[in-house]
């Protein structure tokens, strides 16, 4: 049983995929790239944190943000933020509009988003509503000759860990006739926005999660007598 993975890098997920005895193909469906764009003047007073990309393009963020409370979008964001040395006061694990309602900034406090410039709809909307400052670190692009290289690959089952991810797959392939396993209540909202049936969602909000659920639709799959819900 071959899945593909489709997010920008394989790890750790190929080598989890591994320890649950599931073949990865790796297939990037999505790249990131900064966008070199200037933080909001000031500090903030509250920050919602979308992604452990951000760790990524913004080495020095623990000094952008201050003394602002934080909310990370998922433990692996949180994980990435500790290790810059910025402090997170909540960790949100079903999305990003969640993890705004955790911070919750009272009226007229300063209130950040750093994440990428293309939220997902729902995110942005709540950003807007709550009046959030944008600081958009990173772009997600498509790589050129991906239809292509979906085709030349082959694969029984596939998994997302992000909307951008499928909306890039849907618009080289169509909607997935596999299997498809998600990360994320966002991830699967906007799949099925798109169009994509969504066989499982991880239990939690990380890579190991989805791994688990992967190994079980692969057992199913092959003739376990447990299946997926």
């Amino acid at each position: 049983m071959r899945v593909l993975i489709t997010r920008e890098s394989a790890e750790p997920l190929a080598t989890l995929f591994g320890s649950v005895g599931v073949a990865a193909v790796h297939v990037p469906c999505v790249e990131l790239k900064p966008t070199e764009a200037r933080p909001p003047s000031g500090a903030p007073d509250a920050a919602l944190i979308t992604s452990a990309s951000v760790a990524r393009f913004v080495p020095d963020l623990a000094a952008r943000l201050g003394a602002a409370r934080v909310v990370a979008v998922g433990p692996q964001t949180a994980g990435a933020l500790h290790k810059l040395g910025v402090h997170v006061d909540g960790v949100g694990r079903a999305g990003g509009v969640e993890a705004l309602d955790l911070l919750n900034p009272a009226e007229g406090e300063d209130a950040w988003y750093v994440g990428a410039r293309a939220p997902s709809a729902a995110l942005l909307k709540a950003l807007d509503e709550k009046g959030f400052r944008r600081w958009s670190v990173y772009d997600t692009v498509v790589p050129v000759g991906l239809k292509e290289r979906l085709r030349h690959h082959p694969y029984d089952m596939v998994v997302f860990t992000s909307g951008s991810a499928v909306r890039a797959y849907v618009d080289a392939m169509g909607a997935p006739s596999v299997p498809v396993a998600v990360l994320g209540q966002t991830t699967s909202m906007e799949a099925a926005a798109l169009g994509v049936k969504v066989t499982r969602v991880a239990a939690e909000p990380t890579l190991a999660a989805l791994a688990a659920t992967v190994a079980e639709m692969v057992r199913w799959a092959e003739g376990s007598s447990t299946g997926p819900d």
